[in-house]
């Protein structure tokens, strides 16, 4: 039923009263009438396999000062959405005339009416803007609804007498128009035979013969019967329940490292009060592994958290010797290990200030590798070269960085908008201090309802006496390249990417029934490079030096919980191209 509440004094006054179904009621512009559409009128020609099928929606207003009922409309098919024009001449509604939804037009002076509309697919609501010249709504077309707007509605309708509006009395009649007596509404229908074929007569009871199963469970058949009271729900104290948000990472296996492995997976609860995430990188053995926790409390406006961490990293050097053919490695060791903390302000819905506290302490382990017992020595280093076998330090790192972020994924990543973050950050130590400054931005531009382009700059530098290097990594760098000497405390990387559908359905039948559905490609092309302070050569020698290029393609597809994806890349100098390499991971496209 459709009522009127009044703002002001709290009243509330019934407009109608029945049985019908009553919806989508409108306004007019001049607030003298409602506009509404109402399921009431039987027609004997609809066929529909339901109890209620020879009912159809048609159009109908209430004139406020007049206390009367108006018919719009009367139609043996479907009239709905009423829009009244600007002048509140005209009711624009939804019409499934020739079993498609378009929107018609009539005007209540004359009862002319029009279509505005011809679509195939059919329509789906609609909003005309206050000067009437602009409508929009949404329509199924090319496999998919989209928002579609038309220019003057109104012009160039081919307008036929139809009838005027008519005034009609809302009566409470609906179990007169149908025999109600003959439907149960609860419990099941016991139904019996009018009569019973010879044939059948000494089989119908064969179940009494059969031998009961031992995990057949009799039906509750209570549940069916009409409740004798009211059932009001128990309302219980919201708890919080931590539930899996996204799991993501690699691994890989070499005889001489062993396993290497790389995991990432976040937690939260229902109401998105509670936060969890934790990084694990694991690096043969658990002591030289990598582990990061967090945790972010997310209830209020502002956020804040706090997490631990334990981090390794190694750099192996080979030393040559004049006159000699032998050479000497050399090993330096990297821990850290501390806590942090993190006050997040959101200034909108897409901007945040976050400001970051890192407390560490700092470990370095320098050592030798012994080719004679195939073993690393922690001996005394020369003395030219002035540095110990172990040192330690503690440091303190305030990091501030802002943050922009209106992306809309797809099922393997970001399709649309842009998220950039601009970062900075001071460490504070009577061994190493230093700072970072680094800004990323990433574009996603969707176009042809299926494909994205996808863009990334980035770049930054590190400043001050630290261990701390960028590295031109295939996962947040250029792919196509596995140099661990792709190092240092300058960088800066280029990427760009055409995403398309690759494979819309794959079914395999043997050896196992397998579906696949929206499997995903990328086509890529990555440009970067890392350099020590100024010492930069892009191009030497008629080729690509410090820069490095590399290009390829892959698929990816959503398994749910994180994204399996596969890229094939090559690395170029501009004169000579390498042979893929093949990279496995668990992440998302970026």
């Amino acid at each position: 039923d459709i009522y009127i509440y009044n703002l002001e004094n709290d009243e509330i006054k019934q407009i109608t009263n029945d049985k019908y179904a009553d919806q989508q009621p409108v306004w007019s512009h001049d607030d003298s009438k409602i506009v509404f559409s109402s399921e009431r009128n039987a027609n004997l020609s609809t066929v529909r396999p339901h109890i209620f099928g020879t009912l159809s929606y048609d159009i109908y207003y209430y004139d406020l000062a007049k206390k009367k009922f108006y018919e719009v409309t009367h139609d043996a098919y479907d009239n709905t959405n009423p829009i009244w024009s600007k002048n509140s001449q005209n009711i624009i509604f939804i019409s499934e005339k020739k079993y498609s939804s378009n929107f018609e037009t009539i005007n209540i002076e004359n009862g002319k009416r029009g279509a505005i509309t011809h679509t195939i697919g059919g329509v789906f609501t609609g909003s005309l803007d206050e000067e009437g010249k602009k409508l929009i709504f949404s329509a199924f077309h090319e496999s998919g609804w989209d928002i579609y707007v038309a220019d003057n509605p109104f012009a160039n309708i081919e307008y036929k007498n139809y009838r005027q509006p008519q005034i009609v009395e809302f009566k409470n009649n609906l179990f007169q128009k149908f025999d109600a007596t003959r439907y149960r509404y609860y419990g099941k229908k016991e139904r019996e035979f009018k009569s019973i074929d010879q044939n059948f007569r000494e089989i119908r009871n064969l179940d009494q013969l059969m031998k009961l199963d031992s995990l057949y469970e009799e039906h509750n058949r209570k549940i069916d019967e009409k409740p004798t009271k009211e059932n009001v729900p128990e309302i219980e104290a919201y708890k919080t329940k931590f539930l899996l948000d996204s799991f993501w990472g690699g691994m890989s296996y070499s005889p001489s490292g062993g396993t290497y492995a790389y995991f990432q997976f976040a937690l939260s609860d229902l109401m998105r009060n509670h936060a969890i995430g934790t990084v694990l990188g694991i690096s043969g053995e658990l002591d030289n592994s990598n582990f990061v926790f967090n945790y972010l409390y997310l209830a209020k406006r502002i956020d804040y958290g706090f997490g631990a961490f334990y981090l390794n990293n190694e750099y192996i050097y080979q030393i040559n010797y004049q006159n000699s053919f032998n050479s000497d490695y050399y090993r330096k060791r990297f821990r850290e290990y501390g806590i942090y903390s993190i006050l997040r302000y959101p200034f909108n819905k897409f901007w945040r200030l976050d400001l970051e506290n890192y407390v560490r302490h700092n470990e370095i382990r320098r050592d030798w590798w012994d080719e004679a017992n195939g073993e690393w020595l922690e001996e005394e280093l020369p003395a030219f070269l002035g540095l110990k076998t172990y040192n330690h330090y503690f440091s303190y790192t305030p990091q501030l960085s802002i943050t922009h972020d209106n992306v809309l994924f797809g099922s393997t990543g970001p399709i649309s908008g842009w998220r950039g973050t601009a970062l900075f950050s001071k460490t504070f130590s009577e061994e190493k201090p230093s700072s970072i400054i680094f800004t990323d931005i990433r574009s996603y531009k969707f176009f042809a309802k299926r494909y994205a382009l996808a863009g990334r700059i980035f770049g930054g530098g590190i400043f001050g006496e630290t261990n701390t290097v960028f590295e031109l990594d295939p996962f947040d760098g250029v792919r196509g390249y596995e140099n661990d000497d792709l190092q240092g405390n300058r960088k800066a990387v280029a990427s760009l990417e055409l995403r398309y559908p690759f494979v819309d359905k794959l079914d395999i039948s043997f050896p196992l029934p397998l579906q696949f559905r929206n499997i995903r490609g990328s086509v890529f092309v990555d440009a970067g490079a890392v350099w020590q302070n100024s010492n930069l050569d892009l191009y030497k020698d008629e080729q690509l030096n410090d820069l490095k290029l590399g290009f390829g393609f892959g698929p990816r597809f959503n398994m749910g919980y994180f994204v399996l994806k596969l890229d094939i890349a090559w690395n170029s100098n501009l004169n000579r191209t390498s042979k893929p390499t093949v990279y496995f991971s668990l992440l998302p496209d970026f």
